[in-house]
Order: C-alpha cells, then sequence, then structure tokens
C-alpha cells in the first residue's frame, strides 16, 4: 500500500451546462468565463435554441465544448436543462447562464 503521501486525488470532471437562446452576445462572454476556469477538467455543453445557429460556436474546434442547435419542439427551461443533464459526463454538473459574471476560480471554489 502506498505511503499517504504517495496518494494522488484525481480532480473530478465538471460539466458546465449551459441552455440559451436568442442570446449570442451574452453566449460569447460565457465563453470568456468557461475558458478563464482554472479548473483542471471541464466540459462545457450548450443547448441553443435559436432560429439560427450561433456564428462563435458553429465552427469552434474545441474538444471540450460541445454546442448543440436544436430546432425541434419547444422545450423549457427546466426541460433544457435536463436534456443538458442526461448528454454531461462528468461527476459534477454546474450550470452557469449565459447572462451571469463567473470569475475564474468559481468552479474550483464551488
Amino acid at each position: 500500500m502506498p505511503a499517504p503521501a504517495a496518494i494522488r486525488y484525481k480532480k473530478p470532471t465538471v460539466s458546465i451546462i449551459t441552455p440559451t437562446e436568442n442570446r449570442a452576445a451574452f453566449l460569447a462572454q460565457a465563453l470568456k468565463y468557461v475558458r478563464d476556469q482554472d479548473y483542471p477538467h471541464l466540459e462545457w455543453l450548450i443547448l441553443d435554441t435559436s432560429p439560427e445557429p450561433d456564428k462563435t460556436f458553429v465552427d469552434l474546434n474545441d474538444p471540450n465544448i460541445h454546442y448543440r442547435h436544436y430546432t425541434g419542439p419547444r422545450l423549457t427551461l427546466g426541460g433544457k436543462r435536463n436534456h443538458l443533464a442526461e448528454l454531461a459526463t462528468g461527476e459534477i454538473i454546474v450550470q452557469f447562464d449565459d447572462d451571469d459574471f463567473y470569475a475564474p476560480h468559481y468552479v474550483s471554489r464551488m
């Protein structure tokens, strides 16, 4: 058995979920808040029910950011969150609203 000092704690992956609709300016700012997080193991899942996909995310090549443009039947906010939670692969789920400020240490402190 390894000595206690040799045991390393692996931080769990955190899934940030963001439901959004018609908020491109806020979503672009949220991208900065997510990228500035100091927590090392993150994925960000966005469900956008706007009429058109957000140009910032359509061609974004980041394996930790998963943007989904949805045009199916109307979903409630809770329905959007539930859908994102089902897609999340992290052990912890954190809700980011598209129009709120999140300091770089938000996820690591929560």
